[in-house]
């Protein structure tokens, strides 16, 4: 969401965001928080994911009006 937002905004569109993707533990076992799992793995690999494309998008200039859209 924090760069569809943008994108779509600066295309000329007015955004509502709305996010559906909620996703929760599947359970709480009794190892610690600090213990690597592999579902936390998983989780730090989307949320890496997510701020090195917004850093990207950023970089590129996405978000500014009229290079999202090939103007």
């Amino acid at each position: 969401m924090r760069r569809a937002v943008p994108l779509f905004t600066a295309q000329g569109l007015e955004v509502t965001p709305a996010a559906t993707d909620y996703q929760t533990p599947l359970q709480v076992g009794p190892l610690s928080g600090w213990v690597p799992t592999t579902e936390r793995l998983s989780r730090a690999t989307r949320a890496l994911h997510e701020w090195m494309g917004y850093w990207v998008y950023q970089r590129l200039g996405y978000f500014d009006a009229g290079i999202a859209s090939g103007n």
